[in-house]
């Protein structure tokens, strides 16, 4: 039986892995300094494009934390870098983001875009663990709206 298992939690290393996968698993050639990065493993290539883009800086200088759950405002800000951090035109719609926070023109982007609508009319939720089905809606929220990735081409 195959499943989705939409409910389930995303790890960070599964996020990194969903967004090198959308963007046909580009070659990277950055030096990996995260001591929780193994070589070899289903992510390792992920986290090196990730980083080589700066999509990603780690949870600290020597680490990426793979195994930790992928927040919804962490997965929203991979995307947004991914698309290149535009400013958002719009005010922070959701009253649950610190607006000095290092989301917060992630989310607002999100939502002035529709790749989020929230958790309600005013809450987005931002620490909660992303589940499978959320990061799979915002990942097709984002390539619906064909958001040009800013590492290069998108095919």
């Amino acid at each position: 039986m195959n499943r989705f298992c939409t409910n389930d939690i995303v790890s960070r290393a599964q996020g990194a892995t969903f967004l090198w996968r959308m963007e046909a698993m580009p070659a990277a050639s950055a030096v990996i300094e995260f001591d929780d990065v193994a070589p070899n493993t289903f992510y390792t290539e992920a986290v090196r494009w990730m980083v080589e883009l700066r999509y990603t800086s780690g949870t600290s200088p020597s680490t990426f934390s793979p195994n930790e759950n992928l927040t919804r405002e962490q997965f929203v800000t991979f995307l947004w870098r991914l698309a290149g951090q535009p400013p958002p035109l719009e005010p922070l719609p959701f009253n649950d983001v610190n607006p000095d926070g290092f989301s917060a023109d992630a989310v607002a982007w999100a939502a002035e875009v529709g790749v989020t609508t929230g958790t309600s009319a005013t809450t987005f939720s931002p620490s909660d663990t992303a589940t499978r089905g959320q990061a799979a809606a915002f990942i097709h929220r984002y390539e619906r709206l064909g958001i040009q990735f800013a590492g290069g081409a998108h095919d």
